[in-house]
């Protein structure tokens, strides 16, 4: 006679199911279609999918398909998602919450895939705005477990460090800034040298902070433009706080005369 399925039973298969089912979600990542540019120069075009308990790249064309080891590859080449410029409008707009679940699906989906970094920059700075400052530092480390190259990608390693000094942990953000300067490129060098000179400004080192942080980096690292506004700025407040008022007014200046449209710019315009 058969026996019947206890109820038990029952529970542990269903969860066993579910739990096979996580993992295979968790190893793989959606298919996009794009290019992998291999370190021997080879272009293979088809739809790639991140396998990230191999650290290798799937791709295929029609019904064949390959796996390109990430030490094999030189560059992924993939479309922009049509939503990212969007979602990271909002967050320009103050339009915060709105704008997470769109970033979150384009870093789920394009896991290793070129434009999960730009839009965890974009939903790292929406959930710090929105208070969610553990959220905010768990997804970073979490896209830095996957790519520790990310670490020193331009803007997220700023938005990174800005979770950093929210969270109250100066000791690990001064490591990391110091790591920064020294292995990073001019752009990740020049923001570093910025945000370390913010912390020692909150500590009141108000000439430690202008000297090497904001008029090193307005003056030695003028190509670095992204930066440039708020060190003129930062420089400029500075300087009036030391009674140079004559040398602030120079870098309000060149802040107006050369950076007009930005935020900074339209701060100082306003008065600040």
């Amino acid at each position: 006679m058969r026996k019947r399925t206890t109820g038990h039973a029952l529970v542990l298969k269903t969860a066993a199911y579910a739990l096979t089912a996580l993992l295979i979600a968790s190893q793989w990542a959606a298919a996009v279609q794009g290019t992998i540019v291999t370190t021997a120069r080879a272009r293979l075009k088809g739809e790639i999918r991140w396998l990230g308990a191999s650290r290798a790249y799937e791709i295929s064309d029609g019904n064949i398909g390959k796996q390109v080891s990430l030490s094999q590859v030189s560059r992924i080449i993939v479309p922009k998602p049509a939503d990212l410029d969007k979602a990271a409008q909002m967050v320009a707009a103050g339009r915060h919450a709105q704008a997470v679940p769109a970033l979150k699906s384009i870093i789920e989906k394009y896991q290793m895939l070129e434009w999960d970094i730009p839009a965890s920059r974009w939903l790292a700075e929406a959930y710090l705005n929105l208070g969610k400052v553990s959220e905010a530092e768990d997804m970073c480390n979490k896209v830095f477990r996957q790519n520790p190259a990310a670490k020193t990608s331009g803007d997220l390693a700023g938005v990174y460090w800005d979770v950093l000094l929210k969270a109250g942990k100066q000791a690990k953000l001064n490591m990391v800034l110091k790591d920064a300067i020294k292995e990073g490129g001019r752009e990740v060098a020049a923001v570093a040298q910025v945000k370390r000179a913010d912390m020692a400004k909150a500590k009141g080192d108000v000439k430690d902070a202008l000297i090497d942080g904001y008029l090193r980096t307005a003056i030695l690292f003028r190509d670095v433009k992204s930066i440039q506004p708020e060190a003129l700025f930062k420089a400029g407040q500075c300087l009036q706080q030391l009674g140079q008022a004559s040398h602030a007014e120079k870098m309000r200046k060149r802040l107006l005369d050369q950076y007009p449209t930005s935020k900074y710019a339209a701060q100082l315009r306003a008065g600040g």
